[in-house]
């Protein structure tokens, strides 16, 4: 099987993410027959500060459980591994093992078996694939946020010093102060291959090719209209950061990764107002957990 084919959103149904993982129970049967799907960045968020308090334990433990008694699809690659589906240049340099996966559900399964937050977290963090799993993926968000934060500061000192003309040749309104001109050019195809070049830095990163401008370009050329929904969010997400005056944050660059799991017919559920606001914005259906239970029981329904 092909790396694209290894990568590619299988399931076109409904997307859950933590949020909404965490806020349905165990009388929530009918996920079993849902077509819903998750990720292995969801087990990540759940198990990471798991530990913190007796009651966070329990209702991340719980959780957890439930993706597991209901037998929910979960999307093995991480964030970054799973959007290079949309660069062919990379595809052959990538490594698609399952470690990361393998040990998060190794670990789902020990806190199963264990009641006490405590000795959970003597296991947590006596994990060496976990804790290494946690530093990489660290490490490699700052990198990661780097290429984005200088590709947005360029481009707000670009706005900002833009002559009439150039102005006018995007379709925007030369009176505007810089931080409208921004908003304005949220939508504009422009923003979104600045996006995408600022990806193929970051992608160039995971390859061990870090500045390699060359294959910088030829991972960019690459790009085969995949992984859209991402790349729209963090474009959209990212200048609208820069056209307030701020910085990407990291935050931001860890909500819009469940969006690497989302195609344009894969509908997103999450409890987060931003993130469906979100979604809207860049064309996707997003419904939080009680809506999608109505439609879940519906369509459920309707099939017998």
């Amino acid at each position: 099987m092909s790396a694209a084919e290894l990568l590619s959103v299988q399931s076109p149904g409904a997307y859950l993410d933590t949020s909404v993982v965490r806020a349905y129970s165990g009388k929530d049967t009918w996920l079993k027959h849902a077509s819903a799907h998750t990720s292995v960045l969801t087990l990540i968020e759940l198990l990471d500060g798991s530990t913190a308090k007796v009651t966070e334990y329990l209702a991340r433990r719980a959780a957890i459980k439930r993706l597991i008694d209901f037998d929910i699809p979960i999307m093995r690659y991480l964030p970054i591994i799973t959007v290079m589906r949309a660069f062919p240049y990379v595809h052959g340099s990538i490594d698609l093992s399952t470690k990361a996966y393998d040990t998060v559900m190794d670990l789902a399964e020990v806190m199963m078996k264990t009641e006490c937050a405590k000795d959970f977290e003597v296991h947590l963090n006596s994990s060496p694939v976990w804790l290494k799993l946690q530093q990489e993926y660290s490490s490699f968000a700052r990198d990661y946020l780097a290429s984005f934060t200088d590709q947005t500061k360029s481009m707000r000192n670009a706005f900002a010093s833009s002559s009439n003309q150039d102005l006018a040749k995007l379709g925007i309104d030369k009176e505007l102060k810089t931080s409208d001109r921004m908003r304005s050019f949220i939508k504009n195809p422009l923003n979104r291959a600045s996006s995408l070049f600022a990806l193929a830095k970051a992608s160039a990163i995971s390859i061990d090719q870090r500045g390699n401008e060359k294959v910088e370009k030829a991972i960019y050329e690459s790009y085969n209209q995949l992984a859209r929904p991402y790349i729209d969010a963090i474009a959209t997400t990212f200048i609208t950061r820069m056209s307030d005056s701020e910085l990407p944050a990291m935050n931001d660059l860890y909500d819009q990764e469940h969006f690497a799991y989302l195609e344009p017919n894969v509908l997103l559920v999450s409890n987060d107002k931003r993130m469906r606001v979100l979604a809207s914005t860049i064309g996707l259906k997003a419904v939080g957990n009680i809506e999608f239970r109505r439609m879940a029981q519906f369509e459920i329904a309707k099939k017998k």
